[in-house]
């Protein structure tokens, strides 16, 4: 499938007001994320890729950092003034001007034959670190497969090892929806 043929199941999830970062997702997700800024910062920008409802956003924002993010939602890139529509694999940034980039439970979402090509563009674009949580179960709403690039978070660890040294679960975090991944670029 496609990532335009993708598309419309994301137009159609977020209509529902209840389908973003769940909370113990979030809890686990912001507490990384602030440990990353202190043990790896500071960062003068950040951006989150496939930002949904721009959770991350806000929290890095109130962590004083300069944040915004990428979505293919409409919707969602209407609603705030610092998300931009942009495909993963087609980032509207220049070769390592992000020094902060993450991509929270979008992975999984991703068309497989698509997986080289969107973390080819994260790393072009990022400087210095990058934060990934991938999603290794099924998932379905409203009928829709939504999860459809799943690996065993072995193979995750692995893959990423190509764009840097890779720490999985970074601060021993985890919950029984995704994993965490830090990368310090090479």
């Amino acid at each position: 499938m496609s990532k335009f043929e993708e598309k419309p199941k994301y137009d159609k999830c977020y209509e529902d007001p209840a389908y973003k970062m769940g909370p113990y997702r979030f809890k686990d997700t912001m507490g990384d994320l602030s440990d990353i800024v202190k043990d790896h910062g500071p960062f003068v920008n950040h951006v989150d890729i496939s930002c949904g409802r721009g959770e991350v956003i806000d929290h890095i924002k109130s962590l004083g950092i300069e944040s915004q993010g990428t979505e293919i939602v409409d919707s969602l890139v209407e609603s705030r003034e610092d998300v931009q529509f942009s495909w993963s694999d087609e980032l509207p940034f220049a070769d390592n001007s992000i020094e902060f980039l993450t991509n929270c439970d979008a992975m999984e979402h991703y068309p497989p034959e698509l997986t080289d090509k969107i973390l080819d563009e994260f790393f072009r674009v990022c400087s210095k670190v990058a934060y990934l949580t991938i999603s290794a179960n099924k998932a379905t709403k409203h009928e829709m497969e939504l999860h459809i690039n799943i690996k065993p978070y072995n193979e995750w660890l692995n893959i990423l090892s190509k764009y840097g040294t890779v720490t999985q679960r970074p601060y021993g975090r985890s919950n029984p929806v995704s994993e965490g991944y830090l990368v310090i670029k090479h």
